[in-house]
């Protein structure tokens, strides 16, 4: 899970904010951990961190330049397995039911990423490690845009009729940057289901 980012829009850490009853990142784990018991939460510093459960493992970036693909290219240093689910954690209605159909279909590729029409989610996608070393190059090349990536390696993209089929209103794909984003997110925690 990437935990690193700044939250300048918001204006405090999102991973610490109070959705329903417990931080926004509890709730993320507490979606994902069905999934896999090895949870990796990147952070740019520890300092980012709230205390977690002692199961769940903690990377701080492994470049000292922000960004999502250096989160990415963290937890699949960090990983134990060749693919990895990857997600943000201001990602309060994931659908666990839609990651476990992407990590099933995940096998020959190097990532399983949702598509909607021009729109990806690549922080909503499974990654394999096989990404390691393009991500490097790409990085220490100093081009940090995770779409240059995707036309290098081999994605499998879960189009619109996929995803309905789990995720009908694409609540999945909800995140919190804004105090605006928040407080519309806080308003449909009832009538979200997982």
């Amino acid at each position: 899970m990437l935990a690193g980012g700044r939250s300048r829009r918001l204006g405090c850490n999102k991973a610490l904010e109070q959705f329903g009853d417990r931080p926004l990142i509890q709730r993320v784990i507490d979606t994902i951990k069905h999934l896999d018991d090895d949870i990796v939460v990147v952070a740019a510093s520890k300092g980012q961190l709230p205390q977690l459960d002692d199961r769940i493992r903690t990377a701080i970036d492994r470049y000292p330049i922000s960004g999502a693909l250096v989160g990415i290219f963290t937890g699949l240093k960090s990983a134990r397995s060749q693919h990895c689910l990857t997600v943000a954690c201001d990602m309060p209605f994931l659908k666990a039911d839609l990651l476990r159909y992407m990590i099933s279909v995940s096998e020959g590729y190097d990532a399983v990423i949702p598509r909607m029409e021009n729109m990806i989610e690549p922080l909503h996608a499974v990654y394999s490690t096989d990404c390691i070393e393009p991500i490097q190059l790409q990085i220490d090349s100093g081009n940090l845009k995770i779409s240059d990536l995707l036309s290098k390696i081999r994605v499998r993209y879960i189009d619109r009729e996929e995803i309905e089929r789990y995720d009908p209103q694409h609540f999945s794909f909800i995140n919190v940057n804004s105090e605006n984003d928040l407080n519309t997110a806080r308003g449909l925690i009832e009538k979200v289901k997982r």
